[in-house]
């Protein structure tokens, strides 16, 4: 058992956005966190930010920093809105370009 939750934590540490989008991207780590949940894993919400934040793409930089810069650690679902956020006017500038 313990095996099996560290190798889905470490395969959940692995996710990276790549060609996904936020959605998809948000929804793979929710699973492996709702997995490890399943087996009996309590994933801090530190270690969800954390996971969230280390698979993004440079362009993510400046939200990666606003989001570190935070007093305070915010919610999943701030985070979340943020990510989407960014995703739109990235999506937008390229458009422009």
């Amino acid at each position: 058992m313990k095996s099996h939750a560290r190798q889905l934590r470490t395969v959940m540490r692995a996710i990276s956005l790549n060609s996904k989008s936020i959605n998809e991207y948000l929804h793979k780590i929710k699973s492996y966190v709702d997995e490890l949940v399943g087996v009996g894993v309590h994933i801090h919400h530190k270690e969800y930010i954390d996971t969230l934040l280390e698979g993004l793409l440079s362009n993510y930089a400046p939200l990666v920093f606003v989001i570190k810069s935070k007093k305070g650690t915010p919610s999943i679902t701030e985070i979340k809105a943020l990510l989407y956020d960014h995703e739109t006017r990235l999506a937008r500038y390229n458009k422009e370009a």
